[in-house]
């Protein structure tokens, strides 16, 4: 099974590294529960994911002001990209030892196709 055969293509936004914490999870909320996360995105090429338990730590239980922060400081850099025609088998691998905070798919030019969510992963591997 290829990432291709499976689902991928919802259950995100994108935002800028200078976007501020709580636009981004303004831009989440609205769109809850369809949307999850939000991938962060650098000269077209994601280099971060942000869910909300993330903005949750940092700025309503953590000291960091939720208008001024930038995402870029507080989003989770450990992200496994993918292409939608590596086989499944060899990404529960590398998922496994680099234990990714979001999944990504890209195409060859590294542009966002999509995102394999938590809820998607325990699917695919079975935990579901």
């Amino acid at each position: 099974m290829k990432v291709a055969d499976v689902e991928y293509r919802d259950e995100y936004v994108t935002v800028a590294p200078a976007d501020k914490a709580k636009a981004v999870a303004s831009k989440i909320l609205d769109g809850f529960p369809a949307i999850i996360a939000s991938i962060v995105v650098k000269a077209g090429e994601p280099v971060g994911i942000v869910y909300l338990d993330t903005i949750i730590r940092s700025c309503v239980v953590g000291t960091k002001p939720a208008g001024k922060t930038k995402i870029e400081d507080i989003m989770d850099k450990s992200i496994l990209k993918v292409t939608d025609q590596e086989d499944m088998e060899l990404v529960k691998q590398k998922v496994a030892q680099f234990k990714p905070h979001g999944i990504i798919v890209i195409d060859a030019k590294g542009a966002i196709e999509g995102f394999i969510s938590p809820r998607d992963w325990a699917i695919i591997i079975g935990a579901k």
